[in-house]
Parts: C-alpha cells; structure tokens; sequence
C-alpha cells in the first residue's frame, strides 16, 4: 500500500474517532458547545430543540479566523495529509475541538459564523455563504429524537452555574449551584474564582465538582490521607482554552483544601450549638483527623459522654482524671447517682484514647457497692492475649489477593489474618497492625469485591479498618 494512501486514511479515521469519543453521551455536544460559545463572551445563548434537530446560537464574538480556516482544512477534501496532521494537533492545543466534534457527531449538520457556513450530509462537507454577518456562531443538526429527553437534563446539570444566560426553548435554565447536606460551609472568592466549601454531614469520601465560567466539568472523589474530610465546588475564573483544565483543577484544589482547613480550625466555635447528631458526625470525623496539634486545637471539645449527661467531657478533662488516678476511671453505661466527672466511653472512644493519645483506661465494675476496688487486679487478671497472624501457607487464594491490594505502599498500618476476631494493635515502632477475622462476613464480603473489582481496594481498605475499630475485641 502506498505510504501516503495510507496516512490519509488513519488521520480520516483519527478526525472520525473524534466525533464518537468526545462526548460521554448523545446529548453532551451541546455541553461542550455551551462552553465553547462562552469562550466568546456572550451576553446570552439559545438553545432550540425540536423532535429531529437541534440549534445553538449565541451573541458573543464569531470564531475566530484560524479557527474557521483549521476547520476547512480538516473537512474540506484538498488538503493534504500533513497540513490535515497540523491542522488537527493545532486545533486541539489553541481551540479545542468542541466544534469539530459536533459536526462530526450527526449525519446532517451545520455551522455558520461570520457569514459563512460548512455544511455536512454523510461524512462529505462544503462551504456556502451563510446568513449575513451577525454576532457569535450558529450550530445546527439533525438528531434522533431519543435525545432529546436527554437534553435539557444534561444541560440543567453541567451549565445551570454558567455565569452567560442560557436559554433552552425559550425557558432560562441558570441556577446558582450550592453544596447541600453539610454541617459547617463556606464561600471563596479569589482571584482564580470562587466556590465553596464544607463539612458532609455524611459520607466517608472528600469529594470536588469543578466548573469552568459555571460549566461543570470534572469531579474527583477520594479518601482523605490525612482524615480531614470536605466537599466542595469550584468555579474556575480563567477564560482562555485549557486542553485538560489542568490550571483550573490545581488552583481549585489549593483554594478548596486551604478553606477547609480553616473550617477545621473553626469547629469548636459551632460545636455547642450543634445538636447530638451533627456533634457525632464532627466526633467521628475529627477522631479520624491526623493532625499533629490535635489535642492542642480540639482537646477542649466536650467530644466524650459522661455517665450522667452525653458530650459533657473533654480530652483535657481526661488528661485530669488520669493525672488524678493513675488512669481515666470510666463506665460502659450511663449511671445517674455516679458522680458527673465520670466519663462513659464508647468502644470507639477506647480505641482513640489508647492508641491515639497513650491513655491508661481503668474499667468500673459497677455491679460492685465500691467499684474503685482492686481495678488493677482486676484489669491484669482480664487483659487478652496478643492476636496470631496466620502464616502466608495458610491462607487461601482470595485472602493473599485482598492481603496484597490492602497492603500495597503502605508503611504506616498493616492489615493480616488471625482466627480471633477483628480488632486493631500498635507495635512499639507506631505501626498499626489491622487484624482481620476470616470468618467475619463483612471481610469475606471485602475478598469477593476486591477479586471483582481490584481498583476498589482504596475504599475496601478504609471500611475494613472503621471495622477493626468498631469490634469491641481488641486483639
């Protein structure tokens, strides 16, 4: 086969691959052209959707020459192969290929600026004088009519922020977005753009929308190494055409991240007026929170029930008690006739307090008239025996490929199987070790989601250690 034959027709199929790949569905080009006509600084765009086409206008500026002209070279027969090869790497880096996109998207379409026109049927484009010269561009196609239930859902999702009036038949669909379902929340507003950011009132994962001039764009999920937790939506303030919105992404993330800690910082100043709930939900978050001034920032968090009254005590009022005793004195359940100071943990509350601030805990045995008697005797006579991990010859095939996606670069916690129960210990060198029970439903439950999916070891790896946590049999 002749080389240049041949180049012809892979760059033909790499310009067609683009109309089919570009959008993440039928009605997702009108997306990418909304943010393509706000590029032009319009005051409003309309959108006419009927059973078979479809039209996009706007009155910002037409678009720009180059643009025309790499459009026409990529399109119209004649050129060849190595100004096609220009034409296309070009159009990408400066322009975007929003455009070339939709025209390549449906049978029939059509694209006026300027007043000219290409015209597409089947594949095969031309250029005819179009209207006379008016502002902005115009888009036309003919569709199949299943899309147009998809439509206005699309573009009520991606483009209801735009910062441009956006009119579909007629009807604005423009609408502030707002995060929603968060404890604590606050608006940013930078040089780079504005978002906002805010505490979940539930969930386990931080999770980032991003928009550009209010269309959306891309959202990051992802476990917090750190344990600090927040949602939050970013509008990016650039104008000019980003081929991957790697600066519009880097810079929210930094605006986001740095407001978020500055919510952290401000908890405790809401924390009274919060109800039982929200003040589990922050108890929750901040014992998972890896912070090097905890006890300094939150140690004065009433975060703990006593036996008489629930979020009544602090870390500090902790540190008293062992400072008094030798150990902080606490009860499992709540007692009315026992004094005030005494604290009633929960099973989560021992885990921190042992493994995360070196607390001695000394257990009441409150079915006795003096339960401050023989306590040491008594905690000796009761402490367990240190788990077993299971040797590697001793596990089965699903077990190794769950110990080796969990395990994998990561040197501070390391998870292992023992025929005891779930549960969680420190080594002297500050590593925690995770012991998983076989047994466990939820841990078989975890082995057949990660043989199905390994890419979902990340969150496998955080409900595991919530369990280990949970289980009041610590190994």
């Amino acid at each position: 086969m002749n080389n240049a034959l041949k180049l012809s027709i892979d760059l033909d199929a790499e310009i067609r691959k683009i109309g089919q790949k570009q959008h993440l569905n039928q009605a997702h080009f009108l997306v990418q052209l909304v943010r393509h006509a706000i590029k032009r600084g319009p005051v409003a765009i309309h959108i006419q959707a009927a059973a078979e086409r479809v039209s996009l206008s706007h009155d910002g500026a037409p678009l720009p020459e180059t643009e025309w002209d790499l459009l026409t070279t990529l399109l119209i027969p004649g050129a060849s192969s190595e100004s096609q090869q220009r034409a296309i790497e070009t159009l990408e880096l400066e322009h975007g290929i929003a455009a070339l996109a939709a025209l390549l998207r449906f049978p029939e379409t059509s694209l006026s600026s300027g007043g000219r026109a290409l015209i597409g049927r089947h594949g095969v484009f031309e250029t005819q004088a179009g209207p006379p010269a008016t502002r902005g561009f115009r888009f036309e196609a003919r569709r199949p009519p299943s899309t147009l239930r998809r439509e206005r859902a699309e573009l009520a999702f991606y483009c209801a922020g735009a910062h441009t009036s956006i009119f579909y038949n007629g009807r604005p669909i423009n609408k502030p977005i707002q995060l929603e379902n968060q404890l604590l929340a606050v608006d940013i507003n930078n040089e780079h753009g504005r978002g906002q950011v805010g505490v979940p009132l539930a969930g386990d994962l931080c999770a980032l929308s991003f928009a550009k001039q209010g269309v959306r764009f891309g959202v990051k999920q992802f476990i917090p190494l750190d344990g600090m937790l927040y949602h939050g939506h970013w509008d990016s303030g650039l104008t000019g055409y980003e081929p991957n919105f790697d600066r519009s992404v880097s810079q929210g993330e930094a605006a986001l991240r740095d407001q978020a800690r500055w919510l952290y910082a401000r908890l405790g100043d809401y924390f009274a007026q919060m109800d039982d709930g929200q003040k589990l939900r922050v108890k929750k978050i901040l014992f998972g929170l890896q912070a090097d001034d905890w006890a300094a920032q939150y140690g004065g968090l009433p975060l703990f029930h006593s036996v008489r009254a629930a979020f009544a005590l602090s870390l500090r009022d902790l540190r008293a008690l062992a400072a008094q005793f030798g150990a902080v004195p606490f009860a499992m359940a709540a007692r009315r006739d026992a004094p005030a100071a005494i604290p009633r943990l929960l099973p989560e509350d021992l885990h921190f307090l042992r493994h995360e601030h070196r607390l001695s805990l000394r257990p009441l045995n409150q079915r006795r008239a003096n339960p401050w008697r023989r306590l040491w005797t008594r905690l000796s006579r009761r402490r367990p025996a240190p788990a077993q991990a299971l040797p590697a010859e001793a596990l089965s095939g699903p077990e190794r490929v769950l110990l080796q996606a969990l395990n994998r670069d990561d040197q501070l916690c390391r998870f292992a199987f023992t025929e005891a129960g779930c549960g969680l210990s420190q080594d002297r060198s500050g590593r925690k070790r995770i012991w998983l029970s076989r047994r466990h439903p939820r841990v078989v439950l975890a082995m057949e989601r990660c043989l199905a999916d390994p890419a979902a070891a990340p969150l496998i790896k955080y409900q595991l250690m919530d369990l280990a946590s949970a289980e009041r049999r610590r190994p």
